[in-house]
C-alpha cells in the first residue's frame, strides 16, 4: 500500500491552532458533569483529547436541533392561532351583516311610510346602496390580499423547514471530529478493555457484590475435570465453566519462544517491552471464557450478572446476558419464564426449568495476571414486611484457579 492510501494518524486530522483548547483538555477538573458511563470511560486514556472535541460536537449541535426543533413548533402555533382568531372574526362579520339585514315589522312599516311621504329620497337611498355594495367590494378585495399574504408566509414556513431538512446531520456536522477519535481507539482497543473493567466494576459490579450478605453467598461445586488435562484448560464447576484454552497456547507459545532465544535476543526484547510500555501502545491481552447457567439449577431464578476477577480482586471481564432471550428484561418476562417451567414427571412434584448456558468474555493479562476467579449473581424476589415485592440476590463463586505456566504477576 502507498503512503498516499494509508490511514492518517489522528494528530494529522487536528489544526495547530487548537493547543490552548488542549491544554484545558488535559485537566479532568475542567470536563462538565454528566452521569453517560460512554462519556466518563472515553474522557480517560490516550484517545480523551479526541473524544472531548468529539462529544462537544455531540452536544453543541444536538441542542442546536432541539432548539430550531421549538421554533419550528412555535411557528405551528402561532400560524394555528392566527387561523382560528381569522375564523372567529368571519363569523362574527356574518352574524352582524345578518343581524342589520332582518327588520322588525315596525322598522319595514317606517320605512314603507317614508318612502311614500318623500318619494324622492328613493333614488338617493340607491345610490347610497350602490356605495355601500362598493365598499363590501373593497373589503372582499383586502380580505383577498390578507389571504394571499397568510399564503404566502406559510410558504415562506415551508421554505424554512425545507431549509432545516437540507442542512447536514448530526453526524456529518461531527465527522472531522468521530474520524481521529475512532482511529485512535482502534489503536488502543485493550487499553479501553482495562478502563471500560475498572468504571463498571466501580460503578456496577462491586456495589451489588457488596450488596449480597454473607448468607447468600455460597461455592460452586468443583466437577472431576481438573486443569491442564486432554480438554484444553477446561475448570468445571456444577452451574459454571472456566476455558483457558488460549492462555495455554500462549503458554505454549512463549516456551518455544524462550528456548530458541539467546540472551541477547532476551534483552533486545526486554528494552522493547520498555520501550513499548513507555509509548502506551496496546498491552498484550489474551482472551478466555466462562460459561455460567443463566437459571439458578434449583430456583430457576434469573442471572443478574457474571464476572470474572484476578488475584488482586480486579475485574477481567463481565456480562449480565440482557439481550439474550433466555434471560428476562424486567419482571413481566421473569414472571412469564417461570409460569413457563416444565414439569418433569420423575416421582416427585418438582418443576424444573428450562436452563441455557451464557457465555462471558475475560481478558487476561500477561504478567500482571496470575489466577482468576468466576462469580455468578442471581435475583429473585420477596415480600418484606409491608406487603411489598423486594429484590434479593444470591452469590456463587469458584475459588481462584492459578494459571498453569505462569511464571510472574503482581
Amino acid at each position: 500500500m502507498d503512503a498516499g492510501s494509508e490511514t492518517p494518524h489522528p494528530h494529522s486530522l487536528l489544526s495547530s491552532n487548537e493547543s490552548a483548547a488542549e491544554d484545558e483538555d488535559d485537566d479532568p477538573a475542567n470536563d462538565e458533569e454528566t452521569t453517560c458511563s460512554i462519556c466518563l470511560i472515553n474522557r480517560q486514556g490516550p484517545c480523551r483529547r479526541y473524544w472531548l472535541k468529539f462529544e462537544r460536537c455531540m452536544k453543541d449541535h444536538s441542542a442546536e436541533k432541539e432548539r430550531r426543533e421549538l421554533e419550528r413548533k412555535r411557528k405551528e402555533e402561532e400560524e394555528e392561532e392566527e387561523k382560528v382568531e381569522e375564523e372567529m372574526n368571519v363569523k362574527e362579520e356574518r352574524a352582524s351583516e345578518n343581524g342589520n339585514n332582518e327588520m322588525s315589522m315596525e322598522e319595514e312599516w317606517d320605512r314603507f311610510m317614508e318612502k311614500s311621504v318623500m318619494p324622492g329620497e328613493e333614488e338617493e337611498e340607491d345610490e347610497d346602496e350602490e356605495e355601500e355594495e362598493d365598499e363590501d367590494d373593497e373589503d372582499e378585495n383586502e380580505e383577498d390580499d390578507e389571504n394571499s399574504n397568510n399564503e404566502e408566509n406559510h410558504n415562506s414556513s415551508d421554505d424554512d423547514d425545507e431549509q432545516i431538512n437540507t442542512e447536514p446531520s448530526l453526524g456529518e456536522r461531527c465527522d472531522k471530529f468521530m474520524i481521529p477519535w475512532i482511529s485512535c481507539i482502534q489503536e488502543h482497543r485493550n487499553v479501553y478493555s482495562l478502563i471500560s473493567n475498572a468504571f463498571y466494576q466501580k460503578d456496577y459490579v462491586d456495589p451489588l457484590e457488596e450488596s449480597v450478605p454473607d448468607h447468600k453467598r455460597r461455592p460452586f461445586t468443583k466437577m472431576d475435570a481438573a486443569i491442564g488435562e486432554k480438554e484444553g484448560y477446561v475448570v468445571k464447576f456444577m452451574g459454571a465453566e472456566v476455558d483457558l484454552g488460549n492462555w495455554r497456547e500462549h503458554v505454549e507459545a512463549q516456551a518455544e519462544e524462550d528456548f530458541s532465544v539467546d540472551e541477547e535476543e532476551e534483552e533486545e526484547k526486554a528494552s522493547q517491552r520498555e520501550t513499548t510500555h513507555k509509548k502506551m501502545v496496546d498491552p498484550h491481552l489474551i482472551n478466555a471464557y466462562a460459561k455460567f447457567k443463566l437459571t439458578e439449577p434449583k430456583t430457576g431464578n434469573p442471572i443478574e450478572v457474571a464476572y470474572i476477577k484476578d488475584q488482586k480482586g480486579r475485574l477481567l471481564g463481565f456480562d449480565s446476558f440482557s439481550k439474550r432471550e433466555s434471560a428476562p428484561e424486567n419482571d413481566e418476562d421473569e414472571e412469564q419464564m417461570h409460569s413457563g417451567r416444565e414439569k418433569v414427571h420423575d416421582g416427585s412434584t418438582m418443576e424444573h426449568g428450562k436452563i441455557h448456558d451464557g457465555e462471558c468474555t475475560f481478558h487476561i493479562e500477561p504478567g500482571e495476571t496470575t489466577s482468576v476467579a468466576a462469580y455468578a449473581i442471581y435475583r429473585s424476589k420477596k415480600v418484606d414486611d409491608k406487603g411489598e415485592e423486594q429484590r434479593e440476590y444470591l452469590l456463587y463463586y469458584t475459588p481462584h484457579i492459578p494459571l498453569p505456566g505462569n511464571q510472574s504477576g503482581k
